[in-house]
């Protein structure tokens, strides 16, 4: 498949001057075992036909880390922070906190239309060149002709249970919902066991030798309780638990699809939003809830319903 020309022109500009001494790849010679390697650590339900550039920055260049631009989305996993994915339909304004020398210092900010932002920060790339290119984006998204934007329009015909499985499998799956799940109850131990240490050993702990080796074994107590939260919480979701609760959101998705005669593009735009808001807090609920099935409903709905407003607007606009 052969990307839009205008979108293809947008990356190919700005795509170089976003580097900062990482490689950097357009679709013509982007490597296939790269783009596999990003689908299992970032991109999962990235589709390697609609991939126009790659900015990758993994230490080791293969393609672990870095942002991926689709003709429709981006895909980006920042260092130390947990993979995220937007659409550029979805974009309201973007702002670049352009106060250091460097421009890789600065910081990015994308608002979007459902009130929600994402923070660029970190240091391996240049922020003004990214901000171009995510306005450019917005931009032609939008401007594209109303012919383009026709699967935006009411589905009449009912989503296959094959093509529901087929959405879910591409982007949620146990392995990922774990790392989610880890990464929320070990932010909020490591926050509960830092607040403790900080009332034990006190403000002027790193003034004498007393005080830091008090900190450094604190430290360590920290650690030691984060890994034992962490342990717990997995002991309840491992295996069965996990694989469960995918089972529950893809059969509600599914009656909720119907309902809401969810097209193609709005089913991925939901199942999208659903992998990114899935955390720890979410998935417990579930698991502890009586009716598990109301809750994940309780989830859904207001992320299809979000996807939803977006049709009516763009039905609104076209009968202007």
């Amino acid at each position: 498949m052969v990307p839009n020309k205008k979108k293809i022109e947008i990356v190919e500009k700005y795509l170089p001057q976003m580097a900062t001494g990482f490689a950097w790849y357009t679709w013509k010679d982007v490597s296939p075992k790269k783009l596999e390697n990003a689908i299992k650590k970032f991109a999962r339900g990235l589709k390697t036909e609609t991939v126009l550039g790659f900015y990758d920055t993994s230490i080791m260049g293969n393609g672990t880390s870095g942002y991926i631009f689709t003709d429709e989305k981006v895909y980006y996993h920042q260092a130390l922070e947990k993979p995220g994915m937007f659409w550029y339909e979805d974009i309201e304004s973007v702002e670049l906190l352009d106060f250091e020398e460097k421009d890789c210092n600065n910081e990015l900010l994308v608002f979007f239309h459902d009130g929600m932002s994402i923070t660029i920060n970190e240091t391996l790339v240049n922020k003004t060149p990214l901000c171009s290119l995510l306005q450019e984006m917005a931009e032609c998204v939008a401007e594209s002709p109303k012919s383009e934007e026709q699967d935006l329009d009411v589905s009449d015909e009912e989503l296959s249970s094959f093509e529901i499985a087929n959405i879910f499998r591409e982007r949620i799956s146990s392995k990922r919902l774990a790392k989610n799940l880890t990464a929320t109850t070990a932010k909020r131990a490591k926050a509960t066991s830092k607040l403790a240490l900080k009332k034990t050993i006190g403000k002027g702990v790193g003034l004498n030798p007393i005080g830091k080796l008090g900190m450094t074994l604190g430290s360590a107590a920290v650690s030691a309780t984060v890994g034992a939260a962490t342990g717990k919480i997995h002991e309840a979701f491992i295996g069965e638990n996990i694989n469960e609760m995918i089972k529950i959101l893809q059969s509600e998705f599914k009656k909720l699809a119907k309902a809401y005669r969810l097209n193609i593009k709005e089913a991925e735009k939901a199942v999208d939003k659903l992998m990114e808001e899935l955390d720890g807090e979410s998935l417990e609920y579930i698991y502890k809830s009586d009716d598990k099935e109301e809750y994940a409903r309780d989830v859904l709905i207001p992320i299809i319903e979000d996807v939803v407003s977006r049709r009516n607007q763009v039905l609104e606009e076209g009968g202007d």
